[in-house]
């Protein structure tokens, strides 16, 4: 699988992983933010952090598919045909995940691919953003394409949800039509 653009949308999945009780492994990302993946629900106690691989990360990643349910490897990795298809046998033979967040490794199963639309809150020179409209691309291995609008928001608590974003301006027009204007 491969997960480009933005890193809300990996963080938000590999939250997901982790609340379900599965374990995790990242190498590299060394400026993820952590904190929003425990504020989307994420089980920093099931995740393995490995901020720098060394030289060689597949080798890394290969070690932790023995053990891990979905390995992430961030950054540039290139790797001869031969080996690619064996770190890939041994994904399947582990019914593990394997995430690249470059598609030059592999060609994966699953492409995702995010992009920032734009921000909610902010004003003329003020305000405070309250979200993040996110654009998710989804592309099979046979090239079908499926476009999400989501809106990345908080849902109380100190935590973040996601939301489809015709649903969330649905609502947020049935809210403003309640209010009205007096004086």
């Amino acid at each position: 699988m491969s997960c480009s653009g933005g890193g809300y949308v990996l963080l938000g999945l590999l939250a997901a992983v982790t609340a379900g009780g599965r374990w995790v492994s990242v190498l590299g990302m060394a400026r993820a933010g952590w904190l929003a993946f425990h504020e989307l629900g994420g089980d920093l106690s099931r995740l393995a952090h490995i901020p720098t691989s060394g030289p060689d990360p597949l080798s890394v990643a290969s070690v932790l598919l023995d053990g891990m349910d979905v390995v992430v490897v961030d950054g540039e990795v290139d790797a001869p045909p031969s080996r690619t298809r064996a770190l890939i046998a041994r994904v399947r033979r582990h019914d593990s995940v394997l995430i690249v967040t470059n598609s030059g490794l592999v060609r994966p199963d699953l492409e995702i691919r995010s992009r920032t639309a734009g921000y909610v809150g902010l004003s003329a020179g003020g305000g405070r953003v309250r979200a993040v409209d996110i654009d998710v691309q989804v592309i099979d291995r046979v090239g079908r394409r499926a476009v999400t609008p989501l809106r990345l928001g908080g849902a109380g608590d100190q935590r973040l949800a996601w939301t489809n974003r015709a649903a969330a301006a649905a609502d947020a027009a049935a809210t403003s039509s309640n209010w009205t204007r007096t004086g």
